[in-house]
């Protein structure tokens, strides 16, 4: 009505499937104060009735008849509104431009790296914008059903040929939305990212805090890009309640009405509080957040009423989360185990002097036994080409498995893996392929492979133009691998059973000293059975 407005508006208050609410407190115009709520009360089992109620606290008496028959014209739109969207009303999909994105596709569909091909297309060419701005190779297989690995292999790929964008997204780990997105991972500043809506600074984790994801090139598609509702239930779905809390005071929110693990957290820090929701807990329970002696853990009933109340001398927003991490996100940790991306963006390093921490890899290393004696026996050019042959047995497991070669030293190997059991299952594959290798050409028998496996958490680095990892959990994969003898794999001794599933032989544990460690760390050697024995060293 020609009135300049300004106001503030709080953080959404909600309870999934059952309410949620949004205030806006006013400094210029009509209102003082604006409250906006959608309740939710189940019928049957496929209906929902919806009750919208809106209350304003007018600035001015008089505005009530005009200001009430605005708002009742909004309201009395809502349920055409609803039936426009179930009869069809889609959200903006612009066309694709069809020579670019033929192009790109003959290009993709000829890579042997792209089993996906197809389905990638499709979906850069026919879904929604909001959908396509933002494209997670995880997500994306799992609504389909196809691998993970060959998913996230083709969109790489698509980045190649020109199809796709890649770009680095910083997540919060509150609320864990994109704060920041990077195009290149050389554009990192430092090792902290913020999140403004949470009011967080946090540590960049590179397998739980640097997604990678993707979107259609410009030049294919040209997006209508936005964020729908940026306070709204559905950007937060781990969330399953929050509520807005005064200073001192209490805020009621209802536990999930399925059982399970959560936790109580106040935006901008004030403590946690872990929430478990049992059948045989009581239907209520209260919690304080901030204070030193309050309850770390408590137990409420399925649909139990959890009354939160903090100490701190300030509002704080206060949320009921599920606990479960999301695990369908395509972290830089994953991408740095794949082999295409380590040879195709060879660009995409840290800054000099930047280190991000990875939680958890698994790291092999390997090395050619009696090699210096190789070289004398044989001479420089034999020697040398049997190391370089030995190179490609060894990328032939490691690629099967799921890792990739960081580097070789010499006549050594360190490669990376997502996880420990696919480690160990290439460093069997390893010990099965080189009995062959060794038999097949005279004085290959004179040497003998030896190789270590070793998990845990480690730092990535830029040194020598490539992404390196370099900690404590490096150096004790390299000492294990030291411990070998030809023919062996030695492995921490939990990674056993993970050893045994090859059918490889698996000795006994032991307690290892390994240099520069201060404490012993307990190992098994494995071992291939080899059918036919192989040329010694002296034929």
């Amino acid at each position: 009505l020609g009135w300049t407005l300004s106001f503030e508006e709080h953080p959404t208050v909600f309870e999934v499937e059952r309410f949620a609410e949004w205030r806006r407190v006013f400094g210029r115009g009509p209102f003082r104060d604006l409250v906006i709520r959608a309740e939710l009360e189940p019928v049957t089992a496929t209906t929902t009735r919806v009750r919208g109620v809106i209350t304003c606290d007018l600035r001015w008496t008089f505005l009530g008849v005009p200001l009430r028959w605005a708002l009742g014209l909004g309201v009395r739109d809502l349920p055409a509104a609803v039936a426009r969207l179930v009869e069809g009303a889609h959200p903006p999909l612009t066309p694709p431009y069809a020579d670019t994105l033929g192009a790109a596709t003959e290009r993709l569909r000829a890579r042997s790296d792209a089993p996906c091909a197809d389905v990638v297309v499709d979906h850069v060419a026919q879904a929604e914008d909001f959908v396509v701005q933002r494209i997670r190779p995880y997500a994306l297989a799992d609504s389909l059903a196809l691998s993970r690995r060959d998913m996230l292999s083709t969109c790489v790929a698509a980045a190649e040929v020109g199809l796709l964008d890649l770009s680095w997204i910083l997540v919060c780990p509150s609320c864990r939305n994109g704060t920041e997105s990077l195009p290149s991972l050389q554009d990192l500043a430092s090792d902290e990212g913020r999140c403004h809506a949470c009011e967080l600074r946090f540590t960049l984790d590179m397998d739980r805090s640097v997604e990678v994801v993707f979107a259609p090139h410009a030049a294919v598609r040209k997006l209508q890009t936005g964020t729908y509702c940026s306070g709204g239930p559905a950007r937060t779905p781990h969330v399953v309640a929050q509520v807005n809390v005064a200073a001192g005071a209490e805020g009621v929110l209802h536990a999930p009405r399925t059982a399970g693990h959560y936790r109580l957290v106040a935006r901008g820090g004030g403590g946690t509080v872990h929430v478990d929701v049992v059948d045989a807990a009581a239907g209520a329970v209260a919690v304080t957040l901030g204070a030193e002696d309050g309850a770390s853990r408590v137990e409420v009933a399925p649909g139990g009423t959890v009354r939160a109340r903090h100490v701190l001398p300030h509002p704080v927003h206060v949320k009921l989360e599920h606990l479960d991490q999301r695990d369908d996100a395509v972290t830089a940790r994953d991408l740095g185990t794949l082999p295409a991306f380590r040879r195709r963006y060879a660009t995409e390093t840290l800054r000099p002097g930047l280190s991000l921490k990875v939680g958890r890899v698994a790291l092999l290393f390997s090395d050619l036994a009696d090699s210096t004696r190789l070289y004398c026996d044989m001479g420089d050019s034999a020697a040398f080409r049997i190391v370089q042959d030995h190179f490609a047995v060894l990328e032939v497991p490691i690629a099967a498995h799921g890792g990739t070669v960081v580097k070789t030293i010499g006549d050594a190997v360190m490669a990376v893996f997502p996880d420990e059991a696919a480690a160990v299952g290439a460093g069997v594959d390893i010990l099965v392929a080189f009995g062959p290798f060794r038999a097949a050409v005279e004085g290959r028998a004179r040497t003998d492979i030896k190789v270590g496996v070793f998990a845990g958490p480690c730092y990535v680095v830029t040194a020598n133009g490539i992404l390196d990892y370099f900690g404590q959990t490096v150096n004790t994969a390299a000492r294990l691998q030291g411990l070998a003898v030809g023919g062996e794999l030695v492995v921490e001794a939990r990674m056993a059973a993970s050893a045994r599933a090859t059918g490889a032989q698996v000795g006994p544990a032991f307690a290892a000293e390994l240099k520069g460690l201060s404490e012993r760390v307990d190992v098994v050697r494995v071992r291939w059975p080899i059918p036919a024995p192989v040329p010694t060293s002296d034929s």
